[in-house]
């Protein structure tokens, strides 16, 4: 999101928040233009109510304006009449929700004037070609035949051992070739690197861990690494986090088994520029040790769609992807039009006390504070400062902790607590809501080095804890 903010910067060559203004939970809490900077509490009025020309947000933040009865999430509601609203990579939304997405969609349409524009290499079949929505593009599918950068490798299933040691193989066959290695959790990720970090020479490879259990600040900081050019090999062993949003460009993916959409979406960050000689090559397996955790992550029901897509072909090149993302849409549109809507039927029965929508399934988690280096102590310590002073009224403190937000929670991981536990694995004690990894005396539950990136695998739980997804 980040990333679509500042090209819209570029080509609005502005800044001033009346004109573009970027709105998520942790985006700067300021509101200015060429005229004067607001104070907190008008900012927080004017962002929380969009009052701008161009507004950049989430998922989220729109479908919760749509689909709620919380009064803070409605505010901004008027301020979608007579818009254009650009939805980037839609898929996303998990079929349970695309009869009441596509009835909302349409009303806000017809009644407010609202036109929509969807974003996507995967259109999902949330709306139906020609009755409720039209192509921009005319003919649009010759366009998919234009490149064919890569090309899908299907195998079977395979053991996680197994699938670690060909992984190692290829790397070790392929000096010259950047690796991409995308699994389903967070734990297979970290296993993985793990494995490759111990067999590989790291002297003439550079190996990078990408999840979600690595602060914000490491995760820049890795993929402005990975984008600069090197003479050296690069692996890269990742959650899906990286399908969406992050450009990079490597030579072959390996990919474990997921939907579709995924699937493609994880081909995209092979020979991104067309910049490689020939095909990238884009391997799927079915790593079995980990099938059920997978189904928990994307749902079984997906699983098995996916494998009936790809069933009998061996090898598919982009040209031929739209043809597997149509078929997969179609079988999940099907299952879509067979899964209740509680929250439409609630609207329709003006039964809005059950009108409560989550895109993001609110899991407990517990937040942990990594000092990685100076500064991060020393915004650790404002913090302590703001909390410790007591004549600050909560509104006060809010404002002012508005102004280190965005670079405290850099440094802020939310590691999922266990479901057999009450806490999650660490070494101290919570201090105003956080674990803390302080400076001068790591954590032994998170491994960091600013120079050695083969000892950045982030969070980690105790061998003898159940380890999170």
């Amino acid at each position: 999101m980040d990333q679509n903010f500042e090209v819209y910067a570029d080509i609005l060559n502005t800044h001033d928040t009346d004109v573009l203004l970027k709105h998520h939970h942790l985006a700067e809490p300021v509101y200015k233009t060429s005229e004067k900077v607001s104070d907190f509490f008008q900012s927080k009025f004017l962002i929380e109510t969009w009052q701008s020309d161009t507004v950049v947000t989430t998922f989220v933040q729109l479908l919760e304006t749509l689909l709620s009865c919380d009064k803070a999430k409605l505010m901004k509601f008027s301020h979608l009449a007579n818009s254009v609203i650009l939805l980037d990579e839609i898929q996303t939304i998990p079929y349970e929700y695309w009869e009441t997405i596509r009835e909302s969609f349409k009303i806000l349409g017809e009644k407010l004037n609202v036109y929509f524009i969807l974003i996507s290499a995967t259109q999902p079949l949330i709306f139906t070609p020609g009755e409720d929505i039209i192509e921009l593009v005319p003919d649009y599918k010759k366009y998919f035949l234009f490149f064919n950068r890569t090309k899908l490798i299907v195998n079977g299933k395979i053991g996680f051992d197994e699938f670690k040691t060909t992984l190692l193989e290829y790397i070790q066959n392929n000096p010259t070739k950047d690796v991409l290695v995308i699994v389903n959790t967070k734990k297979a990720a970290s296993e993985t690197f793990k494995f490759i970090c111990e067999e590989i020479d790291t002297s003439i490879t550079e190996t990078y861990f990408l999840t979600t259990l690595i602060t914000p600040y490491e995760r820049k900081e890795i993929i402005n690494r990975i984008k600069k050019t090197s003479t050296q090999q690069k692996v890269i062993i990742s959650t899906q986090l990286v399908e969406a949003g992050v450009d990079i460009s490597v030579d072959t993916v390996f990919r474990q088994l997921s939907p579709i959409d995924s699937i493609i979406q994880a081909a995209g960050r092979a020979n991104r520029y067309n910049e490689k000689p020939g095909i990238s090559e884009v391997y799927v397996y079915d790593i079995e040790d980990y099938r059920k955790s997978s189904n928990f992550v994307y749902g079984s029901d997906l699983l098995l769609k996916t494998e009936n897509v790809l069933k009998g072909f061996r090898e598919v090149e982009e040209k031929d992807y739209i043809h597997l993302i149509e078929k997969y849409f179609i079988e999940v549109r099907k299952q879509s039009d067979n899964t209740s809507q509680p929250i439409l039927n609630a609207i329709k029965n003006l039964d809005f006390s059950l009108v409560d929508f989550e895109l993001i399934e609110n899991r407990n988690t517990e937040s942990i504070y990594i000092q990685l280096n100076e500064r991060a102590k020393e915004i650790w310590q404002e913090y302590l400062i703001i909390c410790k002073t007591e004549k600050l009224t909560p509104w006060e403190r809010d404002a002012v902790f508005s102004k280190i937000k965005t670079e405290f929670y850099d440094f802020v991981i939310n590691v999922p607590i266990p479901y057999d536990s009450k806490m999650i694995d660490f070494d101290s004690e919570k201090l105003f809501n956080f674990y803390v990894s302080e400076l001068n005396s790591p954590s032994q539950n998170y491994t960091y080095s600013s120079d050695d990136f083969t000892q950045n695998r982030g969070y980690v739980a105790s061998e003898n804890t159940t380890y999170i997804l």
